[in-house]
């Protein structure tokens, strides 16, 4: 009787440090991702939208545009002369 009584204390012993593992594991977890909330939070809160260059960065867009609408035009017009 005292070798099971033993096992059974071996037993709830591993048991116990089991359970305290998982819940320990489950508290890292709760807290990683509170810190990454924290972390996505905070990064958002400091994106600039304030554009102080609107004019800039609308004229830079403009140019880029212009450039791809003739290179896609160049483009185009080279495969049709090679086409013909």
């Amino acid at each position: 009787m005292l070798g099971v009584s033993l096992c059974k204390s071996h037993v709830m012993y591993n048991m116990s440090i089991h359970a305290l593992y998982c819940v320990k594991l489950v508290e890292y977890a709760t807290r990683q991702e509170q810190e990454e909330r924290e972390v996505t939070k905070d990064s958002i809160e400091t994106v600039n939208t304030d554009d102080e260059n609107d004019e800039e960065e609308y004229e830079s867009w403009k140019i880029r545009e212009l450039r791809r609408m003739k290179r896609d035009r160049d483009e185009r017009d080279m495969y049709v002369s090679f086409s013909i």
